[in-house]
């Protein structure tokens, strides 16, 4: 006889799915980033508007005070910064046979990590972008010298950016030239360090930098989209106190569903809309290695 039409669907078990893919989009999402947690995030969380601006401060100074004279009034001129939220980017897929595919957590757990994957990427890719509007050391020798270090610690000294937060982000191929400089590879400075990157991004500390490693730099890549900085050899990586870059996203990415029936599956979205740009200036550099 027939069991009846009571099935327990697709269509039926789609208000459980959504829960099981967003928590694991986000827990990938989170550890895939690099750049989101060495750059400055302005709180704008739930607000509206496409464009924020936040007041550039200048520097005060002292002046000695003369006996019996006025004191001397200073007149900053103040700047300011403009944010503008203008990124949306999206990563879609349509699973079919969403209910075998529950069933199976190394399917799901592929798509969700792809996903998350992707979102970071995203970010990290903006971020990384803005080294196209910072200054370059190219001086000194073939690859990433302990002298180029120094000179990037050096400008950053200069524009009294603070010691705390400072990164020097590299792509694996400029690692190699990094294990040759004898203080990096020294045990008592790769040693007790804790440090706000995990899953094998942080690879160590060098004159005061976290030295972050992505793939997301590439050869010949100098920040500007679509558009070669130099020759399939030569990498800009990227030397910068926390300061330096300001993102905002006035939401947290989202991640939602919806059961498509004339193709016999779920459709799966993940969006984030975000904004980004160079804050401080002087706070970071760009550092050619041929």
């Amino acid at each position: 006889m027939p069991l009846g039409i009571n099935h327990i669907t697709p269509s039926v078990a789609a208000p459980f799915i959504p829960k099981q893919w967003r928590s694991e989009v986000h827990i990938t999402r989170a550890s895939a980033f690099v750049m989101k947690e060495a750059c400055h995030e302005l709180g704008i969380g739930g607000q509206a508007g496409t464009t924020f601006y936040i007041p550039n401060l200048s520097n005060l100074v002292a002046s000695i005070k003369v006996p019996g004279a006025p004191v001397n009034l200073l007149q900053p001129n103040e700047g300011q910064f403009v944010l503008t939220i203008d990124k949306h980017m999206e990563c879609s897929i349509l699973v079919e046979d969403i209910t075998e595919a529950q069933e199976n957590y190394y399917l799901r757990s592929r798509y969700t990590s792809q996903m998350g994957k992707a979102m970071a990427n995203a970010l990290d890719d903006n971020l990384l972008g803005q080294r196209a509007n910072l200054n370059t050391i190219v001086s000194g020798s073939v690859g990433m010298t302990e002298a180029k270090v120094l000179t990037a610690k050096y400008n950053l000294d200069i524009a009294d950016a603070p010691d705390d937060g400072r990164v020097l982000v590299i792509p694996p191929a400029v690692e190699n030239d990094l294990l040759s400089i004898n203080r990096f590879v020294a045990a008592d400075v790769r040693t007790g360090v804790a440090d706000m990157i995990g899953a094998g991004r942080f690879i160590g500390r060098l004159h005061g930098f976290s030295i972050l490693k992505t793939n997301r730099i590439k050869a010949g890549d100098n920040g500007v989209p679509d558009a070669g900085g130099g020759t399939a050899s030569t990498f800009y990586s990227l030397a910068m106190q926390n300061e330096c870059i300001m993102y905002g996203m006035p939401k947290p990415m989202s991640l939602q569903t919806q059961y498509k029936l004339e193709y016999l599956g779920t459709l799966v979205v993940a969006n984030e809309i975000f904004g980004s740009g160079v804050y401080r200036y002087d706070h970071g550099i760009a550092v050619l290695s041929l």
